[in-house]
């Protein structure tokens, strides 16, 4: 009874404005509501989105691409994670970049809202992949959320964020909730991954910082391969010229493999040879890579003027 209310109040939601009614809640019903109370004001109170046909008909197709991927499978876990990260995820984030980098804001939206229900319907790909050593795993988190802040930061008709006829303010104020949702619950599942970096490695940390919002709104100037403005060249000049490291750092052990069977002793014995090994292994790596461990040193630059004879 109460689902057939609602599907009835939603339907007459979606003929007057046009949009699809994305349900986020769990359940039609909350703080105890019955059925008489379910009419518009109410269904417009649940955890929702009012997308576009279109914009909600293509998250759906990268939904399914999701699907297909983890129904399909009959390799590991891990090769799966990997397998989303880079034919679902990766491909959206560089189709939201070149669209925002056009100004196509709505496209640009488009991509951000398939990938945060990507992000809602599944995590496990973020806790077990290969990638999450490389520099394009932290990089599409990073990506993600400037993207948001540069999109939340467009007005409302270009994003298509705004509702004529239903909620008054628009749908900025429905989505931050929302994303701080999500930026706390993916932050929650990157913690194993944090651990396996040390602290002057704290760029390959992946990180969801959507949210609070920069006091000075973030504009396309921010996006990759734009060059921020009033930066000196002789800056950049300079730093690009410093050492790189010849090899990567070892990491610091996070993940010990043991039997079943063995005593708690020898396991304490071979956590000590594991971590023994990787000391000796970052003293030769730290003696390698001697010039790039240098301190910056700041050159100070005399000012020569000619006098005349």
């Amino acid at each position: 009874m109460a689902e057939t209310k609602y599907k009835a109040v939603v339907s007459m939601i979606e003929e007057e404005t046009k949009k699809t009614f994305v349900l986020l809640d769990e359940s039609i019903l909350k703080d105890g509501a019955t059925v008489d109370k379910i009419d518009k004001d109410y269904v417009f109170s649940l955890k929702h989105l009012l997308l576009p046909k279109k914009m909600y008909g293509d998250a759906q197709k990268i939904l399914q691409k999701l699907g297909n991927i983890k129904n399909d499978w009959s390799f590991g876990d891990t090769y799966q994670g990997d397998m989303i990260f880079s034919t679902v995820m990766q491909p959206e984030m560089k189709k939201c970049i070149a669209a925002l980098k056009k100004e196509e804001f709505c496209k640009a939206l488009t991509s951000l809202i398939s990938m945060f229900f990507v992000f809602r319907n599944d995590e496990g790909w973020i806790r077990d992949n290969e990638s999450w050593s490389e520099k394009s795993f932290p990089k599409l988190f990073k990506e993600y959320s400037l993207c948001w802040k540069i999109m939340i930061g467009s007005p409302d008709g270009e994003t298509e964020l705004i509702y004529k006829g239903g909620l008054p303010d628009g749908y900025k104020d429905k989505l931050l909730p929302l994303l701080q949702e999500q930026q706390d619950e993916v932050m929650i599942t990157l913690e194993d991954i944090h651990d396996c970096f040390d602290e002057d490695q704290i760029d390959m940390r992946p990180t969801l910082d959507i949210l609070p919002l920069p006091d000075v709104p973030l504009t396309l100037n921010n996006l990759p391969g734009r060059k921020p403005q009033n930066v000196s060249t002789t800056k950049s000049k300079a730093k690009s010229q410093r050492p790189k490291p010849k090899t990567k750092k070892p990491q610091k052990p996070s993940h010990f493999w043991f039997s079943k069977d063995d005593s708690e002793a020898h396991k304490q014995k071979i956590m000590n040879s594991y971590m023994a090994q990787w000391q000796e292994d970052v003293k030769k790596w730290e003696k390698e890579n001697e010039e790039y461990l240098k301190p910056k040193t700041k050159t100070k630059t005399k000012k020569v003027t000619e006098k005349g004879t």
